[in-house]
């Protein structure tokens, strides 16, 4: 007796549904890794962006500081006219004095606008974009800050200092005053102190802001870990470093 075998129907909608079910599948799998990516994308450049925008903070309150040498400028040529002025009316030594005081009273007043922009440009709290991706950046960046205004203090103390020498020395006696030689002498002193301070400040940000720039320049698997820069925090924070 013969067996009998009994072969299945195929159906060509059977395959075309298996087909379709797989191309479903493969196009949800291949979506789901395109999302994956964009998010991926959009979360490092978040942190990069915040990175960059507390690095230019930073370079903002420099360049803010930094801006009492230009404006002080003018102030220079009046101090040295003031002498000019009135040394005919009244005693050399009393219009010595007055040029000396109105430059201080112009150059603190300078100051204390310097320290209002930095509030009007919200300096302290540049680094809350970047905050919770490195929580580390809080106490670096406002020991940096810190350490920026004490030497900003002691940078105008030099200058007031100096430029009241400048002042003082500016007359001798039987000698005709000379507003030019003073104006210059003002000039040449100021350029000197703000050389020196600029420098100060570039070593005061170095570490912060090359803090900063690795996490700008890293790749994206570095920043999706959460891989901390390298950076001796510690030292910056009990200002060895800064």
């Amino acid at each position: 007796m013969n067996k009998i075998k009994l072969i299945p129907e195929v159906k060509v909608g059977d395959i075309l549904t298996s087909v379709t079910i797989v191309i479903s599948l493969v196009s949800i799998l291949i979506s789901w890794s395109i999302d994956r990516d964009l998010r991926r994308t959009q979360e490092v450049d978040k942190i990069r962006k915040a990175a960059a925008a507390t690095f230019a903070k930073l370079e903002r309150a420099s360049e803010i500081s930094l801006s009492i040498f230009e404006l002080a400028q003018h102030y220079y040529v009046e101090a040295a006219e003031i002498i000019a002025k009135e040394s005919s009316d009244k005693s050399m030594e009393l219009s010595v004095m007055k040029a000396r005081d109105f430059l201080w009273k112009s150059l603190n007043s300078t100051r204390d606008d310097i320290r209002k922009a930095w509030y009007d440009e919200e300096i302290d709290t540049g680094y809350e974009q970047l905050l919770s991706y490195y929580p580390v950046i809080r106490n670096i960046y406002r020991k940096t800050i810190k350490n920026m205004r004490n030497t900003e203090d002691e940078m105008l103390k030099e200058l007031l200092s100096r430029t009241e020498t400048d002042i003082m020395m500016s007359i001798n006696k039987g000698e005709q005053f000379q507003t030019a030689l003073l104006g210059n002498k003002l000039r040449k002193t100021s350029a000197e102190i703000r050389t020196k301070y600029s420098g100060e400040l570039n070593s005061l940000l170095y570490e912060i802001l090359s803090f900063l720039t690795k996490i700008i320049e890293a790749d994206n698997s570095y920043l999706l870990n959460r891989k901390q820069p390298m950076i001796e925090e510690s030292s910056i924070i009990k200002g060895e470093k800064i």
